[in-house]
C-alpha cells in the first residue's frame, strides 16, 4: 500500500495553496539488469551485475505550491518546492579501465532531491501578445562507489531558465520566439560545468483565407569544448494551400534547410564528459496532396 495526501485551501477565487505528502514503496525498475547474479554483456565494453535477487525501494516526497491567476486569464503564476528522501535505493560498485568496465549493483540508504520552481504566463496589451517566464532549480544527492573508492557523494545542480513570446496580432503576420537556458553543475572528487541554450523563432504568414506560410528556426548551443563546433542551426519551411474550405489541400515542405548532418549532445557527470552523436536526414524537399471526405 501507497498511503497519498493532498490538501488544498482555496484563498479566494483567484489564489490557492496546495500540499502534499507521498510515500511509495515499489519493485525495481530496470530488472532483467537489476537482478542478475552474474556479469552480463550491457553495452561494448561494459558488464553489469545485479543483486540477485528481487527487491523492493521506499522513496518519500513532500511539496507544497501556491498559484494565483487573473480571473479573465490575463495573467497566471505558479511557485512551489518538492522535496524527496531515498529511504533505499539501488546504486553502484563500479571499476572502470581503459577499455572496459564492470558495474555491480548494491542497496544502500540515502539520496535526496529538492526542486524549486515558478512558472508566469502574461497577457501584455501593449505588446499585442503573451509572454512565459519560467525558471527551476534542481539539486539531487546520491552515492557510489568507483575503482575501490569509499562511498562517494555527489552533488548534481541543475538550473533552467525559460523566456517565450508569442504575438496575436490582428494581421497576415505573426511571431512565436523563445529561449531556453540550462545550467548544470557537478560535483564529486571533481567539479564539471555545463551551460547548454535552445532558442527557436516561428514565423507565421496567413496571405489569405486559403493560404500560409510558416518559417520554422532553431539555434542550440552546448558548451563542448571538444567539439569543433558547438552549434547548430535548423530551419523548415512549409506553405500550404487549401481548396474548398480544407477539403482539398496542397502542401511543400522544406526540411533541414542548412543541410546538418550530425547533431551531438554534451553532458557530464560524477565520472566525466561524455558525448551523444545522431545522424540526421539531409535537405529534402517534400510536396503533398490531402483530400477529405
Amino acid at each position: 500500500m501507497n498511503p497519498y495526501l493532498n490538501v488544498g485551501y482555496e484563498i479566494n477565487t483567484n489564489s490557492s495553496i496546495t500540499a502534499y505528502y507521498n510515500y511509495n514503496k515499489s519493485n525495481i525498475s530496470q530488472i532483467l539488469t537489476n537482478v542478475n547474479e552474474t556479469f552480463i554483456l550491457t553495452s561494448s565494453r561494459g558488464f553489469s551485475k545485479g543483486l540477485s535477487d528481487f527487491d523492493q525501494t521506499v522513496n518519500t516526497s513532500t511539496g507544497i505550491r501556491f498559484s494565483n491567476r487573473h480571473f479573465l486569464s490575463r495573467y497566471q503564476i505558479s511557485v512551489g518546492i518538492d522535496y524527496s528522501k531515498q529511504n533505499d535505493v539501488v546504486s553502484s560498485r563500479s571499476t572502470i579501465e581503459q577499455n572496459s568496465s564492470l558495474s555491480e549493483r548494491f542497496m544502500l540508504k540515502g539520496g535526496d532531491r529538492y526542486n524549486i520552481y515558478a512558472n508566469s504566463h502574461w497577457v501584455i496589451r501593449p505588446l499585442k501578445g503573451s509572454i512565459k517566464l519560467g525558471a527551476r532549480f534542481t539539486q539531487s544527492t546520491y552515492f557510489n562507489q568507483i575503482n575501490n573508492s569509499e562511498l562517494r557523494k555527489n552533488i548534481y545542480l541543475n538550473q533552467d531558465y525559460v523566456f517565450e513570446w508569442r504575438s496575436s496580432f490582428k494581421s497576415l503576420f505573426n511571431f512565436h520566439l523563445g529561449t531556453e537556458w540550462s545550467l548544470s553543475r557537478v560535483t564529486s572528487e571533481n567539479v564539471y560545468k555545463y551551460a547548454d541554450n535552445f532558442t527557436f523563432l516561428d514565423l507565421l504568414f496567413n496571405l489569405t483565407d486559403n493560404f500560409d506560410f510558416k518559417i520554422q528556426s532553431e539555434y542550440y548551443q552546448f558548451s563542448n569544448k571538444s567539439q569543433t563546433n558547438p552549434n547548430y542551426y535548423f530551419m523548415d519551411l512549409e506553405a500550404v494551400y487549401k481548396i474548398k474550405q480544407d477539403k482539398y489541400s496542397f502542401s511543400l515542405k522544406a526540411k533541414n534547410l542548412f543541410n546538418t548532418n550530425e547533431f551531438t549532445v554534451y553532458r557530464a557527470n560524477d565520472i566525466g564528459y561524455s558525448t551523444t552523436s545522431y545522424r540526421l536526414l539531409p535537405r529534402y524537399v517534400l510536396a503533398s496532396f490531402t483530400f477529405r471526405f
